[in-house]
């Protein structure tokens, strides 16, 4: 009796190992990889995402978006028939609407894709730079979290020109899958240092803080009429698009679009993000060039920011900790080295600040004098930021290379 009666519990317990409920049928929904948005002439928000349609079916896909009657056709203005072919190749599609706002432009696109759109897989998100420089920035990105899939881990990217265009020229030139290729590539180029390490969460925090300010991420589309840039004495010291260059994939990643509070303000190079990387400690190593001279710098102690009183006028000061590798004779340019590295470091934080960017994080030092959130809103840090006196100081070890 006994034993009937366990097998009775157990058999009433079987459905509950039944697995989730919820559980998601891949091939009912459309992932997103890539999300572009742009405004249109007419001042309204254009919202396209990159989908994976699979091999046949991208231009299928691209005739809908063009043609007959979808609301991601009509949506988007309708798209011409070369255009179209731009917009489905290699197994990915794109697929745009447009609305007043990112929450009708969504809810439009939602109502045309013939499958759930899911936003959990989104690996960037790119926004162009005359939307980044306006108010409409924050709320937009408020917007899209507000949207609850958006990944808040996916790279946020400021496009010079039309953010559509940029992710519909994104291929998996190396490699097969975009998403592993943008992970990938993503990862090497914050590696190297010449971007920022811009997530969509990290950003859309730091700007609701208020505490410091971001820098993000800045791309372009190689043009193919444009005139040959020309090679400079340091390579990296260039903004995507303008880059000597020639290869298979159109889009550049280089620099960063600086914002102060909400909006843009500015950019930097590519060699003053690595720069402005050193001073934040956000740095690994990276080539650097005096004379015609080749070095690789590498981060050998912790960057150290302090504030500190003048009389009436805060003083902002780095102390950095770097490594020269260098083939001999190791000891030769030592001292021109390191009084060239405090020129340009000195150089980036009077850019930013001239932005009116605390993007080096000092805002994170005068916080803790305030003992209440209301302190530090009577502060003006604003004002005392612009007007700060600014200091430099490099420790530098030069070593022989090998």
């Amino acid at each position: 009796m006994r034993r009937l009666c366990i097998a009775a519990l157990l058999a009433l317990l079987l459905p509950l190992l039944s697995g989730c409920t919820d559980g998601m049928e891949l091939e009912e929904h459309a992932f997103a990889l890539a999300m572009a948005v742009d405004r249109t002439p007419a001042g309204q928000i254009r919202l396209s995402v990159q989908l994976l349609s699979g091999g046949g079916a991208a231009q299928e896909g691209g005739e809908q978006q063009g043609g007959s009657g979808g609301g991601s056709g009509e949506g988007s203005g309708g798209e011409s028939g070369g255009q179209e072919t731009a917009l489905s190749q290699n197994g990915y599609l794109i697929v745009s609407a447009t609305g007043e706002d990112y929450p009708h432009a969504l809810s439009l696109m939602t109502a045309s894709v013939p499958r759930k759109l899911s936003l959990s897989h989104l690996r960037v998100v790119v926004i162009s730079e005359e939307i980044a420089r306006t108010d409409a920035f924050y709320p937009l990105l408020m917007q899209l979290q507000a949207s609850c899939e958006a990944e808040e881990s996916a790279y946020l990217v400021i496009s010079r020109g039309d953010a559509r265009e940029l992710v519909a020229s994104q291929r998996p030139y190396i490699g097969s899958r975009l998403s592993r290729y943008l992970e990938t590539m993503f990862s090497y180029y914050d590696g190297l240092g010449y971007i920022p390490s811009s997530r969509l969460g990290d950003v859309m925090r730091t700007m609701t803080v208020r505490v410091g300010d971001p820098a993000v991420i800045y791309a372009a589309v190689q043009q193919e009429d444009a005139p040959q840039a020309e090679a400079k004495a340091n390579p990296l010291d260039a903004m995507a698009g303008e880059l000597p260059r020639e290869s298979v994939g159109r889009v550049e990643y280089m620099g960063a679009a600086v914002f102060s509070g909400q909006r843009m303000t500015g950019l930097l190079t590519g060699a003053q993000v690595q720069l402005l990387r050193m001073l934040t400690g956000a740095f690994d190593q990276c080539p650097y060039f005096l004379g015609g001279e080749e070095y690789t710098l590498r981060q050998a102690g912790r960057s150290r920011l302090s504030l500190s009183q003048d009389g009436a006028r805060a003083v902002l000061s780095a102390q950095v900790y770097l490594e020269a590798e260098k083939t001999l004779p190791a000891d030769a340019d030592e001292q021109a080295l390191r009084a060239q590295l405090e020129s340009e470091l000195l150089a980036v934080l009077q850019r930013v600040q001239q932005l009116g960017s605390d993007c080096a994080g000092f805002g994170r030092l005068a916080i803790r004098r305030c003992a209440t959130i209301e302190a530090w809103e009577a502060t003006d840090w604003k004002s005392i930021y612009a007007s700060a006196g600014l200091q430099v100081s490099v420790s530098l070890r030069l070593v022989e290379k090998g």
